[in-house]
């Protein structure tokens, strides 16, 4: 229990100087949203490959009981990842949407025939 109490001091620290230097409730969103744009499309890439791998470890153990439910927890843990980074999303979306009428981000990877990047 210390140690949530401990990352929880940590994130605030981190955080109060962003909602104290911003001049509005926009300004403030918005570099929340600059952050989430960069770091999103990373974190859905790692868990979708952390569920993939779990996938091509479970069946590799299929033999071995131990290493099949240390798979099956792992592919849990992934499914959970990515459901709460879909979330994350969503709830994005409906604030951004209904406070600030904007179209909400989308997470997207660049390509050459992308022009927007």
């Amino acid at each position: 229990m210390k140690r949530f109490y401990k990352q929880f001091a940590i994130l605030g620290v981190l955080v109060v100087p962003v909602i104290t230097f911003a001049q509005t409730l926009k300004t403030a969103v918005g570099k929340v949203v600059v952050v989430s744009q960069t770091v999103t499309p990373l974190l859905f890439s790692a868990a979708l490959a952390w569920f993939i791998w779990s996938v091509i470890e479970f069946i590799r153990n299929s033999d071995n009981p131990e290493e099949r439910k240390k798979g099956k927890n792992r592919m849990i843990w992934g499914i959970i990842a990515l459901f709460v980074m879909v979330a994350y999303l969503g709830l994005t979306s409906v604030f951004t949407n209904s406070l600030f009428g904007t179209s909400p981000f989308l997470p997207q990877l660049c390509s050459p025939s992308n022009n927007n990047c």
